[in-house]
């Protein structure tokens, strides 16, 4: 009896292991900064940061979306969240999802994230965090969407190899810049699976390659310029590349680019919204 409740205290003692570092309250919902346990740096590195953001207009249900940021080389955390305006996007978009955004190394990395179940012991401890504050009623979270800038390519690759997590979408803004077979096979192993790639100069090579070994697997997709989709079209479909002119870093926010491409991902939503009218994906 004695180790059973040794157990469920070190079981609860893990699951609860953050800390909180700061709590921000404003209009559009609040921001949590963590250091987690399973974080992507040793626990009390400065470096082991993660914002978590809950919009306002919020809804427990008996599930929780979780949208994952992985940030591109010589950036931050912090950066990521009010450079790139990620809050007043997802906020726009009205999905009803929970913003996560590990802080990755100068390049890109991040660290226990990249081991072997890393990102699944990551979303636990995360999930475990949004239970006890009462956002979630479940560690699990229902889906598991994961956007990148840059270099955060290759913490998604890892995520999708070693994550030991099923992961349902990633869109990319001018970050495929390799591991073209991870993200095939990846493709291939579920039909479910959605993949939206938003291509700059810097990463027409790596595309094309994703591009041929699709064609090599028989699955199909489409290509366009950014703006000449049809909302329905790019919802409904699984596989998208777009080529933007906007630049590297303009690519994130520019044309409110994170809204629009949360709009159409797999996300749900339970608010009726007409920010879209005359705008939005059809950007022409």
């Amino acid at each position: 009896m004695l180790k059973y409740i040794l157990f469920l205290f070190l079981s609860f003692t893990l699951l609860y292991s953050y800390e909180e570092l700061s709590v921000q309250k404003s209009n559009l919902g609040t921001t949590y900064i963590l250091r987690l346990k399973s974080g992507p740096w040793s626990f009390k590195s400065s470096m082991n940061k993660v914002a978590i953001f809950i919009p306002k207009y919020y809804k427990k249900f008996s599930w929780w979306d979780a949208l994952i940021h992985f940030h591109g080389h010589n950036c931050s955390m912090e950066y990521a969240l009010k450079g790139y305006e990620l809050r007043e996007q997802l906020f726009q978009s009205k999905q009803n999802a929970i913003l996560i955004i590990p802080n990755l190394d100068g390049s890109s990395n991040s660290g226990e994230l990249m081991k072997k179940d890393g990102l699944k012991k990551f979303i636990l401890e995360t999930g475990s965090f949004l239970v006890n504050k009462k956002y979630a009623k479940k560690i699990n979270p229902r889906i598991i969407v994961i956007s990148s800038h840059s270099g955060g390519y290759k913490p998604m690759a890892y995520a999708i190899k070693n994550g030991g997590i099923p992961i349902r979408e990633v869109i990319m803004f001018d970050s495929q810049y390799g591991e073209e077979d991870t993200f095939v096979k990846w493709l291939k192993e579920h039909k479910a699976r959605r993949y939206l790639n938003l291509i700059g100069p810097s990463t027409k090579s790596s595309s094309k390659k994703v591009m041929n070994l699709l064609k090599k697997e028989g699955i199909s997709f489409k290509t366009a310029k950014e703006g000449e989709l049809q909302r329905k079209v790019l919802t409904k479909t699984r596989i998208v590349f777009l080529e933007t002119k906007q630049g590297h870093n303009q690519c994130l926010s520019g044309y409110c680019n994170y809204r629009d491409y949360l709009f159409r991902s797999a996300l749900k939503r339970y608010i009726k919204t007409d920010w879209f009218e005359g705008n939005g994906l059809d950007k022409k």
